[in-house]
């Protein structure tokens, strides 16, 4: 019953559809929603896992190829990048995560937040 909502909720508004099934697993086996939504993320990472055998497959069997046409854009992408540019970017991905890290750590109402990072991480670790 799950499944078939979230492909549902999927059709009407994309990716919704994992948030859909989080609320049907809590309402009919009373399952918390944060702790639905940990296993939910569970199989998105065994996915990326799979998703991950494949990409080696791919690139053991035609490497050489694939590798190539990765280097040659890469190579045009980086001339054209400004070493400035590359350092403020940094600066302000820094500044951001000490901004949340302080967030989460001295401010209250933010502990609502942690307690359900909390909950996916018991949801995560059932499976």
């Amino acid at each position: 019953m799950a499944i078939g909502t979230g492909y549902a909720m999927n059709l009407i508004i994309p990716r919704s559809g994992e948030v859909a099934r989080a609320v049907v697993v809590n309402r009919v086996n009373n399952v918390p929603v944060d702790k639905a939504i940990g296993t939910i993320i569970a199989e998105r990472v065994l996915d990326f896992i799979i998703l991950l055998i494949i990409t080696t497959t791919a690139l053991l069997v035609s490497g050489t190829v694939i590798i190539d046409f990765f280097k040659e854009r890469l190579n045009t992408a980086f001339a054209k990048a400004d070493s400035s540019t590359i350092l403020i970017y940094g600066i302000i991905a820094l500044i951001f995560t000490i901004i949340v890290v302080v967030l989460f750590r001295y401010i209250k109402p933010f502990q609502k937040l942690k307690n359900f990072i909390s909950g996916l991480k018991d949801g995560f670790n059932t499976i």
